[in-house]
């Protein structure tokens, strides 16, 4: 995984947390941000980020608050206590943000967190307490960020795409969940009528081709899981039983596959929301069952009248 590492005031590269990133496997980019030139530390995480498009951005206290203030596209953020206040122009994070800070924390206050958290429509799960001061870095706030830079969405939009095909087509899942292995996070759904889905191979191979296509949709790339196939064993390889294991199973033919795959991007394309309402809940439970899937649904088709 390769992380943009942007620290914080009066700091410098190779800190106790980059550091920390590096020797759990990580390829850590810590450039290095002028104290008294705010505008300036933007243009150089601006210039970091353009030419080496990371898969996550970590910004610790005035890093947090440079990385708020560059245009990161759709990259997840993981900010430590985030001085937000005290520099730059931005107010609000976008919806793949993480916060770590600690309520003990005597530079940053912990209110300006949960602030940013109300500002941002953030659900609160977005916001880890953790540490006993500013710096976070003890053993247990160092594993939280670890835990924080993996790539939910990638599998939550995944999943969701999933469902969302499946419930166009009739058939509501049991459960959605995402989850973590030793390469990073996982996903999986549960359809209650396997039987059914046997029952109609081309039902069966619109949904399973849907997670790609809304990955694809929204221009995700499973890049963390693609890094590390060729160093694990089978038995914990990403994409072992994955949707592409399924349709080579099921023998379709390249012509019946870009079928699936066009029906489900035209299904996909009209329920774009409904996709990201998933995704979203996804992210913050970690797992969705029939009623909050109905619920979703529902709010979804009211705001839609």
């Amino acid at each position: 995984m390769k992380i943009l590492f942007l620290h914080g005031w009066t700091s410098v590269p190779g800190g106790r947390k980059p550091t920390f990133l590096k020797d759990h496997g990580q390829e850590v980019l810590n450039p290095a941000l002028p104290d008294e030139d705010f505008e300036k530390a933007i243009r150089i995480a601006q210039s970091e980020f353009d030419q080496h498009r990371p898969d996550v951005v970590v910004g610790s206290s005035r890093g947090g608050a440079v990385a708020m203030n560059i245009d990161s596209k759709e990259t997840p953020l993981v900010l430590l206590c985030p001085a937000w206040k005290k520099w730059g122009n931005a107010t609000t994070v976008k919806k793949n943000t993480t916060i770590l800070h600690s309520r003990d924390d005597d530079v940053v206050p912990f209110e300006d967190s949960e602030e940013l958290v109300e500002n941002s429509g953030l659900p609160p799960e977005a916001l880890i307490e953790v540490g006993d001061d500013h710096r976070l870095a003890d053993p247990e706030p160092l594993a939280k960020m670890l835990e924080a830079c993996w790539d939910d969405q990638y599998h939550a939009i995944h999943e969701s795409a999933h469902a969302v095909v499946g419930l166009h087509l009739g058939l509501t899942p049991k459960k959605i969940s995402v989850g973590r292995t030793s390469s990073g996070t996982s996903g999986d759904i549960d359809f209650c009528s396997q039987v059914a889905l046997g029952r109609d191979p081309l039902r069966r191979l619109s949904i399973l081709v849907a997670g790609n296509v809304g990955t694809r949709i929204f221009n995700y790339t499973n890049r963390l899981v693609s890094e590390k196939l060729a160093i694990l064993p089978n038995d914990d390889e990403p994409g072992w039983l994955s949707d592409e294991w399924f349709v080579s199973e099921d023998g379709c033919s390249d012509d019946e596959i870009r079928e699936a795959e066009s029906h489900a991007r035209q299904i996909l394309d009209g329920k774009r929301y409904l996709l990201t309402e998933l995704a979203d809940a996804l992210i913050a439970k970690r797992q969705l069952n029939k009623d909050d899937i109905r619920a979703i649904v529902a709010k979804c088709r009211q705001q839609a009248e």
